[in-house]
């Protein structure tokens, strides 16, 4: 009977690590406050696009550690502030509205995403979900007044959305992620 005993408690105590294991930004090698070289470490094509003041923008794509594990379809953006990363993001999808089938393809991927994020993260901290009916879909979601389509989760360092972003000429949208390091407000 201990064997058994022992074996339960075993299994349990590593399912129970397994879980909490889980990194609470999405990555399980990029940390908040990690310096630029570190990060172009982790990256190939990485290459600075902005600088302001103590503020750094670089743009690459990772080798590994891809965020939860999603391919992307763009560099991710990193955000550096007094060289230390405090955001990332990334464009998981590009939809042309011209496609008939590309409103529910993003629709379709953002919900099967968000409910991959419910998994990791738990329930979301803020959700906002609409459209205006008859309007075209992106051109909507680009202007807040009309639609948006987005969810945010809150975990023990960072912050991290999902959302579908439509374009100003309203042709093309983007199924994105940002992830931020939660700070203190």
């Amino acid at each position: 009977m201990k064997p058994l005993a022992l074996a339960i408690t075993a299994a349990t105590m590593a399912l129970a690590s397994t879980a909490s294991a889980a990194p609470a930004s999405g990555f399980t090698t990029l940390s908040w406050g990690d310096s630029p070289k570190r990060v172009a470490a982790l990256n190939t094509g990485y290459k600075m696009q902005y600088k302001f003041s103590d503020n750094l923008t670089y743009q690459g794509s990772p080798k590994s550690d891809l965020f939860m594990k999603l391919r992307t379809a763009a560099p991710y953006r990193y955000e550096f502030f007094k060289n230390g990363l405090y955001s990332v993001h990334m464009d998981l999808a590009l939809f042309d509205s011209r496609q008939a089938h590309s409103q529910l393809n993003a629709l379709l991927k953002y919900n099967t995403l968000k409910d991959e994020m419910v998994k990791q993260f738990g329930k979301p901290t803020s959700v906002v979900e609409h459209y205006t009916e008859g309007k075209p879909f992106f051109a909507c979601i680009y202007d807040e007044n009309c639609g948006m389509m987005g969810s945010s989760f809150t975990t023990a360092t960072s912050n991290v959305t999902l959302f579908i972003a439509g374009s100003e000429n309203g042709a093309e949208g983007a199924l994105s992620v940002h992830v931020e390091e939660l700070r203190d407000q």
